[in-house]
C-alpha cells in the first residue's frame, strides 16, 4: 500500500512489531493519525532517487541508529519477533556516510588521506557484502536482512551526520564526499585487490610505530596483512594517541594472572609490530605467572586498553 504525506516541518512514524507484522502510526502532516500494518513497510522521502530527486532534500532519523539518512529508503520488517529496519542505498551513498576518519584530515593537502580511506572502506564493504561474479548484489545477513550493520562490527556509518558535517563556515562533509568521488571514474571505482580479488584491509587511527601481522592479532596468516613500519603514526601532528595511560586495578591484574596479589607486571616479549605478546606478573611473595596470547586478547584481558602497544604496566592499588 502506498501513502504519501506532505509536511512543512516533520512527520513522525512510530514503528512496532505486532504479530509478525510491522505497524506504522503517523503523527504530523496531512496523514497524521494514519495506521498501517503490513509484513513489510517501505519509507521514502523527498530529494532521493527512490522518491524524487528533484524534491526538497529531506533527512530521515531513526531512533537507535548511529546517524541520519539523506539517501536511499528504509525498509521495515519483523525478524524473529523483533522490528528490523534497513537503509537501502547505493554503495557510493553508503560511503558518503562512513565516519571512520575525521574529514578535517582533508585540509591543507590531506585529500589523499581521505581518498585512501574511501578506497579502503569501499573494498571492506564489498568483502563484507560477499560480492562475487556469481553474486553481483552480494549476500545479505539473515539476522538483519542487510549486507552490513552501521556500527564498528562492520564500519561506522552515520549517514548525513557525516556527509553534511559543517563547523562554522567549513564544509567538512563536502571534503569527504569529494574524496569519495575522486576514487570513481565513470562506472569504475577504485578498490584494493590481491591476486585479482577484492580484499578487506583493516585500519585504525594510529599504531605504535608498526602495523601487525594478521596471525599476531587473530589466527590465520594472510599474505597481504604483513607488519610494515608506520613511523607516520608517531610523527603525525595532533595525534593524541601516540602516548596514553590507562588505570587498571591491581586486583583485576592479580586475577588475570591467577595470583593472590600483584607487586609487579612486566612485558617480556612483543610481536614484530611492537604489540604486547607475553606478560609476567609477580606477587608480593615472589611467585610469578607468565601469559602469552594474541595482542588483542591481552589488550582486553588487561582492562580493555586503548591498544596493545604497551610500554609498561604498573599495578594501581
Amino acid at each position: 500500500r502506498t501513502t504519501a504525506d506532505t509536511a512543512s516541518s516533520s512527520v513522525k512514524v512510530t514503528l512496532k512489531a505486532v504479530g509478525g507484522k510491522v505497524r506504522a502510526t503517523v503523527t504530523g502532516g496531512s496523514a497524521s493519525g494514519l495506521t498501517i500494518t503490513e509484513s513489510s513497510l517501505r519509507m521514502e522521502w523527498s530529494g532521493t532517487a527512490a522518491y524524487g530527486a528533484s524534491g526538497t532534500q529531506a533527512v530521515a532519523k531513526l531512533s537507535g541508529a548511529n546517524g541520519t539518512f539523506r539517501h536511499g529508503q528504509l525498509t521495515a520488517t519483523v525478524i524473529k519477533g523483533k522490528l528490523n529496519v534497513v537503509n537501502e542505498l547505493t554503495l557510493t551513498d553508503y560511503l558518503y556516510g562512513i565516519a571512520e576518519m575525521p574529514s578535517s584530515w582533508g585540509r591543507n593537502g590531506g585529500g589523499a588521506a581521505l581518498a585512501a580511506q574511501a578506497i579502503t572502506a569501499r573494498s571492506y564493504a564489498l568483502v563484507r557484502m560477499k560480492v562475487s561474479a556469481s553474486k553481483p548484489a552480494g549476500q545479505r545477513k539473515a539476522a538483519c536482512n542487510c549486507h552490513v550493520v552501521d556500527d564498528v562490527r562492520d564500519q561506522n556509518f552515520t549517514g548525513w551526520s557525516k556527509e553534511g558535517e559543517k563547523v562554522g563556515a567549513t564544509d567538512y562533509g563536502a571534503a569527504w564526499t569529494a574524496a569519495v568521488d575522486s576514487t570513481v571514474t565513470g562506472s569504475s571505482a577504485q578498490v584494493l585487490t590481491h591476486q585479482g580479488v577484492v580484499i578487506a584491509t583493516y585500519y585504525y587511527s594510529s599504531s605504535g610505530g608498526a602495523t601487525a601481522n594478521s596471525e599476531d592479532v587473530w589466527s590465520a596468516t594472510v599474505p597481504y596483512l604483513r607488519s610494515v613500519t608506520d613511523t607516520a603514526s608517531l610523527e603525525a601532528p595532533g595525534n593524541s594517541l601516540k602516548s596514553w595511560t590507562s588505570t587498571v586495578s591491581a586486583a583485576r591484574l592479580a586475577s588475570f594472572f591467577g595470583l593472590p596479589d600483584l607487586a609487579r607486571v612486566e612485558v617480556v616479549a612483543r610481536y614484530s609490530s611492537g604489540q604486547v605478546k607475553t606478560v609476567r606478573g609477580t606477587s608480593s611473595t615472589g611467585k610469578t605467572a607468565t601469559i602469552t596470547a594474541k595482542a588483542d586478547v591481552l589488550r582486553f584481558a588487561l582492562g580493555s586498553l586503548r591498544s596493545a602497544w604497551l610500554t609498561s604496566l604498573t599495578p594501581n592499588y
